[in-house]
């Protein structure tokens, strides 16, 4: 069911093969407004977005309020990458970019880079949007007088729609185009996309979810998959689908938040106004009241009293001490336990070089494991880190640092990962 919104919205498809537009308003489409162009190339989709936006200025319509966008997959750059604390910040831009030239992606400086969210330590889903793709986009919203609110790929946009009754459960959805197909899985959030170019529909769907449970073993523990056709037998299926995706659902979205209108500005500046006087008023108060209660502290009767003598320790006895204390610690620490959970499974390709164990005795809390580990890609490490997190004594795992070695006959990464554990 399509959202009944008493606004008219612009809805634009670019699909594999063709173009699509119209305009919802009221929970339906406004006559004339729904526009097909076809676009084969790549080198096409500027002037195709040219077109609709010209033959949309030849139809009445009621004025547009925004436009949103969903992009077929095989127009952008994606790829699941392993993450750690380091890449915050401005290099994050730059680490995703190098990523995706390394994974084969053909990607210029001048292109957008969308990194979703997710935990410490784990893989995160990165996007490529072409500078033309998105220039494009936004002199036809310019010219249907109404800001770029969203784009969105298909992928991110079918997976937010067809979220099913069970949060956070693992799932994985199919979907085919004209000339498309797309695997994605994941639990709470979307974990890794395989786009293909193919015309092979719901059969070419299930074969190429067969090739990769064959080349990944772990996949074929997640549930079966359920496939979204969207190669043009039901009308408007693809308009019906960027409908059915909110504003700002993904971190992936290429257009980011903007600027609130004057009036909300105003109406949060001075609900933050009247906010601070409250604030500044109560500190008036609990100033006021520690003064009172210091001079009543400064009044009041002191009774003498003698401190008893404590034992002076030499340094020796000191040192002594404390050797014994790393000891025991050292003695106590469940490393049977730990070698046992920092095995990697089978499905896991990835060989132990070193672990460091430490005592922790003059800590407040255990020190942690420090790991170092071989992995034969960038997924398989980060699916290591993720596994150590979940193993019992560890409660987590942290990606510290890692390194591409190309010297041997096969590419490598040697990487260290840091092991919180408790008693």
């Amino acid at each position: 069911m399509l959202p009944v919104k008493p606004e008219a919205v612009l809805y634009l498809v670019v699909g594999a093969e063709q173009v699509e537009c119209g305009v919802l308003a009221g929970g339906a489409w406004v006559d004339g407004s729904v526009r097909q162009l076809p676009c084969g190339q790549a080198s096409r989709l500027a002037g195709v977005l040219d077109d609709i936006a010209a033959s949309l200025a030849e139809v009445a319509m009621p004025r547009t309020r925004r436009v949103q966008a969903i992009v077929a997959d095989i127009w952008l750059a994606s790829l699941t990458m392993p993450w750690s604390v380091e890449q915050r910040g401005a290099g994050a831009r730059g680490y995703a970019l190098a990523q995706l030239v390394d994974g084969g992606a053909a990607v210029e400086d001048a292109d957008l880079v969308r990194i979703d969210a997710a935990p410490p330590g784990q893989a995160r889903l990165v996007f490529g949007y072409p500078a033309a793709l998105i220039d494009g986009l936004e002199r036809l919203a310019e010219r249907a007088g109404a800001p770029l609110a969203s784009v969105l790929p298909y992928s991110v946009a079918a997976w937010i729609a067809e979220r099913g009754p069970q949060q956070g459960a693992a799932r994985v959805l199919g979907l085919c185009d004209q000339r498309m197909l797309l695997v994605c899985h994941g639990t709470t959030r979307l974990d890794a996309v395989t786009a293909r170019t193919s015309a092979a529909g719901i059969e070419g769907l299930h074969g190429l979810w067969d090739r990769m449970q064959l080349c990944e073993p772990h996949l074929a523990k997640l549930p079966a998959l359920s496939c979204l056709d969207l190669s043009a037998t039901a009308p408007l299926c693809r308009l019906q689908l960027a409908a059915s995706v909110p504003r700002r659902a993904s971190a992936l979205d290429a257009v980011m938040d903007r600027p609130q209108p004057a009036v909300l500005r105003w109406a949060l500046a001075i609900a933050a106004l009247g906010c601070a006087a409250v604030v500044v008023a109560q500190a008036a108060q609990q100033v006021s009241a520690t003064r009172v209660l210091q001079q009543q502290w400064a009044a009041r009767p002191v009774r003498a009293s003698v401190a008893p003598a404590g034992r002076i320790w030499q340094r020796d006895e000191l040192d002594k001490v404390r050797s014994v204390n790393r000891a025991v610690a050292t003695l106590n620490l469940p490393v049977a336990a730990m070698l046992l959970a920092l095995r990697p499974p089978a499905d896991i390709g990835v060989v132990l070089l070193s672990v460091e164990l430490a005592g922790g005795a003059d800590q407040e809390r255990p020190a942690p494991v420090t790991i170092r580990a071989q992995a034969g890609s960038g997924a398989e490490m980060a699916r290591y880190v993720a596994f150590v997190g979940e193993q019992k004594p560890f409660h987590s795992a942290v990606l510290l640092e890692h390194e591409l070695n190309n010297l041997g006959p096969e590419r490598v990464y040697r990487f260290t990962l840091e092991a919180q554990w408790s008693e």
